[in-house]
C-alpha cells in the first residue's frame, strides 16, 4: 500500500470531491472513480496534511449519490499519516 499526499481537492458545484491533486506527484490529478477504487483495493491511502491536522480521504455510501469520497479527521478513518 501506497500513502498519497493531496495538497488540494477540485469539487463540483455541490461540494462533492472529482479529484484529488499534488502537482509534484505523477499521478495527479486522480479521478474520484480511480480514487474509490484505490481505496476499497487497499493499493493507496490518501491523506491531506495542512499543518493544522490530517484529514484522511475515506469512501462513504451516499443515499443518493452512492460512493462518493469524504475527508475525515485522522483517527476517524481507515488510516493515519504515515510515520
Amino acid at each position: 500500500m501506497a500513502y498519497r499526499v493531496i495538497t488540494h481537492v477540485i469539487r463540483d458545484e455541490d461540494g462533492e470531491i472529482l479529484m484529488l491533486c499534488n502537482r509534484q506527484e505523477v499521478w495527479s490529478p486522480r479521478i474520484r472513480e480511480d480514487v474509490i477504487d484505490d481505496i476499497e483495493s487497499g493499493l493507496h491511502t490518501y491523506y491531506l496534511d495542512d499543518g493544522t491536522g490530517v484529514m484522511n480521504i475515506a469512501v462513504s455510501n451516499h443515499p443518493v449519490k452512492g460512493k462518493i469520497l469524504v475527508a475525515l479527521p485522522q483517527g476517524r478513518g481507515p488510516v493515519s499519516r504515515p510515520a
